[in-house]
Order: structure tokens, then C-alpha cells, then sequence
């Protein structure tokens, strides 16, 4: 992206964490997927940040007799702090807060809570018409769950927060951003978005 530019486009993130407490079905993993859309914008050389939400339903529930509507929002910054013959360096921040809100007679509520703070090394490619740069960093992950009903709420934290991310980015042609990214906290999650840039 060059300064001033924004990138809007669809992002999928999928989570899942290991937590210091059982849920209510005695489980202490924890799995959601978050399907959102986001806007990038480019302040300087060295800063970007984002925001993203969404609203959607719950296709296939997990408990029977449930009836969720997941309201989403995030975002973050990703700062460019060094830079030298195709090599950068980076430092990133990215929160997020989903509410899965059950209209149900049970009124059996979930909220999650994401935060990611990092550094990266990326490398940048240039062949002919494609951009690419693939990183790799270290990552504090930190994410919170509370489970809310009419007589109790439960709230856990994720264990084993310190993790690595990898991935890519992709610029196809001069306005198809293409990105992907793994972070690792116990467990593997995939990241992927696709966007404009305008």
C-alpha cells in the first residue's frame, strides 16, 4: 500500500486457545471462527491501521436449542520501524470483541476477547507484475471467554499466551491484496483476507 491508500475487503480468522478454567461442558479448549469485513488505511511510510466488524448468524449450533447473532468489531496498527535492502522490520497490535448474543428462551450468552501484540521480520519479492513479502515474528497472545447465563457467569483466560506467527502477503497486479497468516499459541490459527485497495 502506498500513503493514503485504503484497503477494504473480507477477512476469516479462526481461534482456538487452551483456558485456565472449565466451561460449562467441562471442556478447557475453546474453538470460534470470525468471518468480518475490514478497511486498511495507510497513514505515513511507517504506520497503517485497521478496523473491522461484522454481523452475522449462526448457521449450525453446537447446543441444541440455541439461537445466536454474533455481533464483531476489531482493530489494530502495524508500524514499520526499520527497513533495509528488502527487509523490513515491524511491530503489530491487533484486538478484537465478538459477542455470540442468544435470542433463545435460555439467554445463553458468549463473549471473546482477542489481543495479539508482535514483532516481525519480513522479507520482500518482486516478480514481474506480483509484490510479495513473507514474515515470520513472535507473538503474545492473550484471548478471554465469558460465558454469561440468567443464574452464573464464567469467565476464563487463555493459557500459554507467548506463540510465533508466519505467513504472507501478496500484491496481484495493483489493487488485489491477498493475505495469509498462521499465529501459534498452543495451537495452530489461520488467518486469511483478501482485499481492494483503492
Amino acid at each position: 500500500m502506498q500513503v493514503n491508500e485504503i484497503e477494504a475487503g473480507f477477512s476469516y480468522k479462526i481461534f482456538q486457545r487452551e483456558f485456565d478454567k472449565e466451561f460449562v461442558d467441562g471442556s478447557t479448549r475453546a474453538r470460534w471462527d470470525i468471518p468480518a469485513i475490514y478497511g486498511k488505511y495507510k497513514i505515513n511510510e511507517w504506520l497503517s491501521v485497521n478496523l473491522e466488524g461484522a454481523v452475522y448468524f449462526t448457521l449450525v449450533n453446537l447446543i441444541p436449542g440455541r439461537n445466536y447473532i454474533n455481533y464483531h468489531m476489531g482493530g489494530g496498527y502495524e508500524a514499520l520501524f526499520y527497513k533495509f535492502n528488502g527487509i523490513n522490520l515491524h511491530s503489530v497490535a491487533q484486538f478484537d470483541y465478538n459477542v455470540n448474543y442468544d435470542r433463545s428462551e435460555y439467554k445463553y450468552h458468549k463473549k471473546q476477547q482477542f489481543l495479539i501484540l508482535g514483532l516481525k521480520i519480513e522479507k520482500i519479492f518482486e516478480i514481474e507484475d506480483l509484490k510479495m513479502g513473507v514474515h515470520i515474528g513472535s507473538a503474545y497472545v492473550y484471548n478471554k471467554i465469558t460465558d454469561e447465563s440468567p443464574n452464573c457467569i464464567v469467565s476464563s483466560e487463555s493459557k500459554y499466551n507467548f506463540g510465533a506467527t508466519f505467513g504472507f502477503n501478496m500484491l496481484a497486479g495493483e489493487n488485489i491484496q491477498i493475505a495469509g497468516q498462521v499465529v501459534y499459541a498452543y495451537y495452530f490459527q489461520p488467518q486469511l483476507a483478501i482485499g481492494y485497495i483503492f
